[in-house]
């Protein structure tokens, strides 16, 4: 067991992998998701942090739908148009 995150480690490892690979996906996607940090947790994708506008904020959400191994996303970005 890991007991930072109390999951088995295989979950723990496929939780890790999924947050790195929506955020690399985010990263691959011209425009303003430098400010966006992403947390997983048995497919459940939690999106925080900032982003410049609402399209952005409903891009980063639809995006991160389409990434494989994503069951659900929770939103908790918010809008600071700097």
């Amino acid at each position: 067991m890991n007991p930072v995150l109390d999951l088995p480690l295989p979950f723990a490892s496929v939780d890790a992998d999924l947050a790195k690979n929506v955020g690399l996906y985010l990263n691959g996607i011209r425009g303003g998701f430098q400010r966006i940090g992403v947390s997983a947790t048995g497919g459940t994708v939690k999106l925080s942090g900032f982003v410049g506008s609402f399209y952005l904020r409903q891009l980063a959400v639809e995006t991160t739908k389409h990434v494989a191994g994503v069951r659900r996303v929770i939103d908790e970005l918010e809008v600071d148009p700097e």
